[in-house]
């Protein structure tokens, strides 16, 4: 559906901008996921965990890298495994 179709780019739209290690653009784009991961679910079309999962393990990523703990190289590979 559309609405999943829109979760999905969200997430790889905010993958990529974690691996090339964009601040200010992670930050923005996980805003973005994180309405429309609630909005799937509010549809029904992602269940609560599996949106709650996701968020906070993107979050964490997100969180890490703007306080800089989180090199490129690293965000590189945690966006793989995640």
């Amino acid at each position: 559906s559309q609405t999943l179709s829109s979760v999905r780019t969200a997430e790889k739209k905010l993958r990529a901008a974690l691996a090339s290690a964009e601040t200010s653009t992670a930050q923005q784009l996980f805003v973005e996921f994180s309405s429309k991961i609630q909005k799937a679910v509010n549809k029904g079309r992602v269940h609560y965990a599996n949106a709650q999962r996701r968020l906070s393990r993107l979050s964490t990523q997100v969180h890490k890298l703007a306080s800089g703990q989180l090199t490129s190289n690293q965000a590189r590979q945690a966006s793989k495994r995640a």
